[in-house]
């Protein structure tokens, strides 16, 4: 029944993305993985996934890591989404604050819950998650705000000419959060600095050309780490670390 069901997913999907790829930390055997993701479409409805199975090549263990499965059943004013979906609540890009957490097959898996989102004057949703409790927004163009089972919040961003400023403030059961941010599109690329309490900073240059993209990125937060990465026709190679860590990633994307 299973291969079944995947079988539907694969055969309907739109846009039918592929990934093959391997990452590894330091000199430790690497993990190789294969990423599907799709959509498939019915009247009203958008199925979307993305799965992936992988093999830890020294542990001699694999699995599937189930990324995102849910499914939206639209409505005139009003939709309807449930499964196993992304979910950031602020606008942090560096440190984003986000319920996702890092699978196995270094992709964000999403949370399991369900939410009705409206359309008006302000979008509105309001929901459950079944690690994170209820979960309710109001957002306008530039700003939102939200309230959840462990705090409140606030996001926005405005328009600086060639640039984006943004922020968000959250006062959570834990510790109070706070992050100002600022990407700016330059002649040979992009610029993103972004400041969060508790205290961290991070920048990013995003640049290219000819079909050849590259990005540096710095980041401190109890200690520096960086990162460099470069993307070529759907091959992208990225090498990280910090205080003694090094990490590596290489990667194919495409359609079939």
């Amino acid at each position: 029944m299973r291969s079944l069901w995947l079988l539907f997913l694969l055969s309907s999907a739109l846009g039918q993305g592929l990934e093959l790829g391997a990452f590894g930390l330091g000199g430790h055997p690497p993990t190789a993985y294969v990423r599907l993701s799709g959509q498939a479409l019915g009247e009203r409805m958008r199925l979307s996934y993305a799965i992936a199975p992988y093999w830890r090549f020294g542990l001699g263990e694999g699995g599937i890591s189930l990324e995102q499965l849910y499914l939206v059943v639209e409505g005139e004013d009003l939709d309807l989404t449930l499964g196993r979906l992304p979910l950031t609540l602020g606008e942090g890009r560096l440190f984003p604050f986000s319920w996702d957490r890092l699978g196995p097959a270094a992709g964000m898996e999403g949370v399991w819950g369900v939410f009705l989102t409206g359309y008006g004057e302000a979008r509105w949703r309001v929901g459950y998650f079944l690690d994170q409790g209820v979960l309710a927004e109001v957002a306008l163009p530039d700003l939102r705000v939200f309230a959840f089972s462990h705090g409140v919040g606030v996001a926005g961003n405005i328009r600086l000419g060639a640039g984006v400023a943004y922020g968000e403030a959250l006062l959570t059961r834990w510790e109070p959060r706070g992050l100002v941010g600022i990407t700016w599109a330059l002649e040979e690329g992009q610029l993103l600095v972004e400041v969060v309490y508790p205290w961290a900073w991070g920048g990013r240059w995003l640049g290219g050309s000819e079909g050849v993209l590259y990005w540096l990125q710095f980041i401190y937060r109890e200690g520096l780490g960086w990162g460099v990465g470069l993307e070529l026709e759907g091959l992208s190679l990225s090498m990280g670390g910090g205080e003694g860590l090094w990490s590596w990633q290489v990667a194919w994307r495409g359609e079939f």
